[in-house]
């Protein structure tokens, strides 16, 4: 063993630093995590098959996601007649076919990277992206419209120019722009040294914004067809949409963003789309996107929008009011109505997500009032507005706490925290008129009903419970294995 004064008593092996010293913190969690691993396996006399029988038995099996993301994009590696390595994008057939990586990359990079451009319009279709990254550079004037799954996006000086943006993996980070508007579904928005921009925003997790002023954002409001599927190929959640809860590092600075005008949509702020991807081309080659939500100067248009939107039915992340709705309820006329859901068995074949879409879409249709031919006509004056929802898969000691105050016998809630722990849940949290509760009552006993299996309870409602709504939409923080 060493010896001298810089030794580590505790554990001979860590410099005397460890805590202290931000370069030894990597070091120290790789080693405090082999004592922890040595520690547990002595415990359970060194035997890995009863640790592995153990923990199967507390646990339930999770579901696991790979990434679709893609370092070259459509580019796949494949050999040619001869035995020699190629790349080629096979869904892009004009494109070239590259026989070294060095040229694939060089050419991949013009295709990804945008500088120095002004009054253009640049567009990347579906199928022409497929994961890789995206960079622009200093652009003035400019329309970008990227409607395929990435990995990353850094935006750096533009200003006066508008992003519409398909489903971003992690983040996208702009700096040093200004007077931007901008439509986005990505993993974090993240903006430093950025003035005078507008937002339609799906975030998965907190937006952060830094040294940055009169920023507005809205809740992203926005669909076409296959959205959601390029979302669900990168891991992003569309029940799970962070846009108001947004972190300002601004030093002494708290007033530096604000909500967007309710309902405001992707036309209000980018107005009309390019030709090419208006969705009107018949061609089947020209990989267009079909648009089912954007918004329209055409008052019938919007009408219908709203109406279908406002259901769910066209929006591939569904609408939520956000923060200013949440503190402006009127308790006298209204209450705070959080629908919780879950799997309903291991053994049960079931899309959480789709399920709670299901049900929103149910409770929301209450707002509708339909006439005669049975077709909805207009919206409520008062209406249930959905005002945040969340998901993520669950911690056994967020199940516990969750459903401490439940009722029930041993057995079923013992089943329902298996379910939770199993699969993703759902939380919708809801501003429901007081006059329209019961309703949303039977909805949420009818659904029940039809899907209980067992009588294990996967829908779970709760009418101004403020510490259920508390811990799951606040406390609660997704894991890692989210």
């Amino acid at each position: 063993m060493r010896t001298g004064t810089n030794i580590n008593p505790i554990c001979p092996f860590l410099p005397f630093d460890y805590l202290t010293n931000p370069s030894c913190a990597l070091w120290s969690e790789i080693v405090m995590g082999i004592c922890a691993s040595t520690i547990e396996n002595n415990d359970n006399m060194g035997n890995a098959k009863s640790v592995e029988k153990n923990k199967s038995q507390q646990e339930p099996k999770r579901k696991k996601f790979k990434s679709a993301v893609s370092k070259y994009g459509p580019y796949k590696a494949t050999t040619d007649a001869d035995g020699n390595k190629i790349w080629s994008a096979p869904n892009n057939e004009d494109w070239p076919v590259f026989s070294k990586e060095s040229d694939l990359r060089k050419w991949l990079l013009n295709h990804v990277s945008i500088n120095d451009q002004t009054n253009q319009t640049v567009i990347r279709k579906p199928g022409t992206l497929e994961g890789t990254q995206f960079l622009i550079n200093n652009c003035k004037n400019c329309q970008f419209w990227l409607l395929d799954f990435t990995s990353t996006i850094t935006v750096d000086k533009c200003e006066k120019c508008t992003f519409y943006i398909g489903p971003c993996e992690s983040s996208f980070f702009i700096r040093d722009s200004k007077n931007c508007s901008a439509v986005m579904a990505v993993g974090q928005l993240r903006t430093r040294d950025c003035h005078n921009m507008k937002i339609l925003l799906y975030s998965q997790t907190e937006p952060v914004i830094e040294k940055s002023t009169n920023m507005k954002f809205g809740c992203f409001h926005s669909s076409y067809f296959n959205l959601l599927n390029q979302m669900h190929l990168v891991g992003l959640n569309e029940w799970q949409n962070r846009w108001c809860d947004v972190h300002d590092f601004t030093p002494g600075g708290s007033d530096n963003w604000t909500q967007l005008p309710p309902n405001t949509t992707a036309y209000d702020l980018l107005k009309e789309r390019p030709e090419e991807i208006d969705g009107k081309d018949n061609n089947s080659n020209s990989n267009s996107p079909s648009w089912t939500e954007y918004g329209s100067d055409n008052p019938t248009i919007n009408k219908a929008e709203k109406i279908n939107g406002f259901s769910t039915n066209f929006s591939a992340i569904p609408y939520t009011y956000g923060i200013n709705e949440r503190n402006s309820i009127d308790v006298k006329r209204e209450a705070n109505v959080f629908i919780f859901l879950t799997s309903v068995a291991q053994d049960v074949e079931m899309d959480v997500k789709e399920y709670s879409k299901t049900i929103c879409q149910l409770i929301l249709k209450l707002n509708l009032v339909v006439e005669e031919d049975g077709k909805p006509s207009k919206l409520k004056e008062h209406c249930i507005r959905l005002i945040r929802s969340k998901s993520f898969l669950l911690e056994n000691d967020m199940v516990d706490r969750l459903f401490i105050n439940s009722t029930g016998s041993g057995n079923m809630l013992k089943e329902q925290k298996k379910n939770c722990l199993f699969d993703i849940s759902v939380g919708l949290h809801f501003i429901v008129p007081n006059t329209m509760i019961e309703a949303v009552g039977n909805v949420v006993n009818g659904e029940l009903s039809k899907n209980t299996k067992k009588n294990m309870n996967n829908i779970f409602m709760w009418k101004n419970n403020s510490d259920e709504l508390r811990m799951y939409f606040d406390e609660f923080k997704l894991s890692e294995s989210t």
